[in-house]
């Protein structure tokens, strides 16, 4: 070998590095929000419950959200304070009335003739003095179809000068028009840190009045609030939403149940380690079956399902290689990176890797590969299409 070659080589390994890094968890393969139920009521009352995860280390939780319509009462007008320069724009009493900032054509202030400009000095008797007391008085008070007397001062007509001071009073009913509200509830639910770390499977405990409301049974459940991409959960079909029923053909109703048919696979698969919340289970726990892998029954947003559920110790390794210019690599759970160039040759290429969210029970991944200069190629498959580009100047797509 050329010695200064043999020289160059050293070099570059001795400025190489391995290292390994440990992340918390895998990623989430399923998007957040996932509709578990809606239900409409005869009056148009809707309610919908969402399952969330937060991956900042919230957990789990349920949103509960109600909407309904309600009919208000309207006039038509926006109104502000007489302050002391539109006082004195018009020569009057600073803070005395309320002045009319805005009005909505068509509306019933329009049509009894009240205009930008005017004053309220009154409404059914009762004097004004600010914005905030109108919008109270007018909230509380104010019915679609009853009649409500405004004295106004005239000052300014949209168009025409200034008049002489003029004072009236008006009547007009306000007119109802319908307004979409909505209320949500938050309920944080209890999760499992050592199912996740050992599966890849995020679990949630539904209290028994939750699953009343959402699945009409009287009895706690536990549920799929999402997976992470790449592990032995996500290639198993599982999703998030899915609510489990059985394990190992028995039902299931409660985290520990489960807690302890993963510790039991674990024992078998001969792993080891830190175990976070399944450790404090006691051996008189049900182990649910001693079956080759964990077998769940779900059912979910995307039907039911049954999955053979493998434990793995790996699911948090993050590797990465690195030998400057030559060589990079880098790999997780759900990824892989690799670069290569050989200057001898003249040769390299570069490839990579992803486990995608999947929606179906089926994982769908995505690769790239490029190869230069001798091949000048490059390779895409994804979810959808398919790219191909032959010496940078050939390029075709074909859709999945």
């Amino acid at each position: 070998m050329n010695r200064k070659l043999f020289v160059l080589l050293l070099g570059c390994c001795a400025l190489s590095s391995c290292r390994i890094h440990y992340r918390t968890e895998p990623k989430s393969s399923y998007g957040q929000g996932i509709v578990l139920a809606a239900k409409e009521s005869e009056d148009g009352r809707t309610s919908d419950w969402r399952l969330y995860y937060d991956s900042s280390g919230a957990g789990s939780r349920i949103d509960r959200t109600e909407s309904f319509t309600e009919t208000t009462p309207k006039i038509g007008i926006m109104v502000g304070p007489v302050t002391r320069e539109r006082a004195q724009a018009v020569g009057v009493e600073p803070f005395e009335g309320v002045w009319v900032t805005a009005v909505e054509p068509n509306s019933a202030a329009a049509s009894v003739g009240i205009s930008m400009g005017d004053i309220l000095l009154s409404v059914n008797g009762v004097e004004l003095t600010s914005r905030e007391q109108f919008e109270d008085y007018y909230e509380q008070n104010a019915v679609v179809g009853e009649p409500m007397v405004l004295g106004i001062r005239v000052y300014r007509r949209q168009g025409e000068p200034i008049e002489p001071q003029k004072s009236a009073s008006v009547e007009l009913q306000p007119v109802g028009y319908d307004v979409r509200e909505s209320s949500t509830d938050s309920i944080p639910l209890e999760g499992s840190a050592g199912i996740l770390k050992y599966t890849g499977l995020r679990l949630a405990s539904l209290p028994s009045e939750l699953c009343e409301e959402i699945y009409g049974v009287s009895e706690e459940r536990v549920i799929v609030s999402s997976v992470g991409s790449g592990s032995p959960a996500y290639y198993s079909g599982l999703r998030g939403g899915d609510r489990v029923l059985t394990c190992n053909g028995i039902p299931v109703q409660s985290l520990n149940e489960l807690r302890a048919a993963v510790l039991l696979r674990l024992q078998l698969e001969g792993i080891n380690g830190p175990l976070y919340d399944l450790a404090k289970l006691s051996p008189s726990e049900p182990a649910l079956g001693a079956g080759s892998k964990v077998a769940l029954e779900v059912d979910g947003p995307i039907g039911k399902h049954t999955a053979k559920l493998g434990v793995t110790d790996d699911l948090d390794d993050e590797t990465e290689f690195f030998f400057p210019i030559l060589m990079d690599y880098e790999s997780d759970v759900d990824s892989a990176k690799l670069s290569f160039l050989d200057f001898i040759f003249q040769f390299g290429f570069n490839y990579s890797s992803r486990t995608r969210h999947s929606k179906t029970r089926e994982p769908v991944e995505t690769w790239e590969l490029s190869m230069l200069p001798l091949g000048m190629f490059e390779i895409e498959r994804g979810v959808s299409r398919n790219r191909y580009t032959l010496f940078w100047l050939i390029d075709w797509e074909t859709k999945n």
